[in-house]
């Protein structure tokens, strides 16, 4: 458990220069889109179909056809996929070496098929397909549009909140810290952006998903900083 009331903390000074000798880093991804799962079908419009196309008309550009990936490939895919799974292929997590790089469409993913995708897609473009586990949260911090409605989240933050979230983020690792205290930094100073109102946990995750950290990570994240937000006073 970490105690925010027990973390050493940086003077202002000390904050303004951290920030100032960061970069915000650039999404993984060349483009990104998404479909909605109760969007779906809205009007008569299929997602589906919406989705292979965006991703078809990106594929263009590329020296190599775009790849449908899905968490295992016993999964059953729409006409619209057969086809660009036909000719790009279809790939699965565990199945195919994250080192072969391309546009993706990524049907119905869990979180590890995402975090799979997104790392397929690098320097590249992605659609997702929602399926049972929400990709709201990827979506924003991606900046995905929707298909459907064209609709494209944008995180605003202000830079002094993007700072402290690229160093907790990007240079501190989620996955693996540093070390402990500065751990209880970095989550000291999210947890005050918090409580002033400049952040939210939701938003957090979203910035640690566009970041390259797996949508696990991002929702433990999420998480903690419900629960210390909670416990400080």
């Amino acid at each position: 458990m970490i105690h925010p009331s027990n973390t050493a903390v940086e003077s202002d000074a000390q904050v303004r220069g951290r920030a100032g000798g960061l970069k915000q880093q650039p999404s993984p991804l060349r483009a990104a889109a998404w479909v909605r799962s109760s969007d779906s079908h809205r009007q008569g419009i299929d997602g589906t179909d919406l989705a292979a196309r965006w991703i078809q008309e990106r594929g263009d550009s590329d020296a190599v056809p775009p790849v449908v990936i899905t968490s295992t490939l016993s999964i059953g895919l729409p006409i619209s996929l057969r086809g660009i799974a036909g000719i790009g292929g279809r790939w699965a997590p565990q199945i195919h070496d994250r080192g072969v790089r391309r546009s993706v469409v990524v049907y119905v993913p869990d979180a590890r098929t995402l975090s799979y995708a997104v790392d397929c897609a690098r320097g590249y473009s992605l659609v997702a397909i929602e399926g049972s586990h929400s990709i709201a949260t990827w979506a924003t911090g991606v900046e995905a549009v929707n298909l459907v409605d064209h609709w494209k989240p944008a995180l605003r933050l202000t830079p002094e909140v993007v700072a402290d979230l690229q160093h907790a983020v990007v240079n501190g690792g989620i996955n693996g810290w540093a070390g402990m205290r500065q751990r209880e930094q970095a989550v000291h100073h999210l947890v005050r952006h918090i409580r002033s109102g400049a952040l939210t946990p939701e938003d957090a995750a979203a910035y640690a998903v566009s970041h390259g950290l797996s949508d696990r990570s991002a929702q433990r994240l999420r998480a903690l900083l419900k629960t210390l937000n909670q416990q400080v006073h």
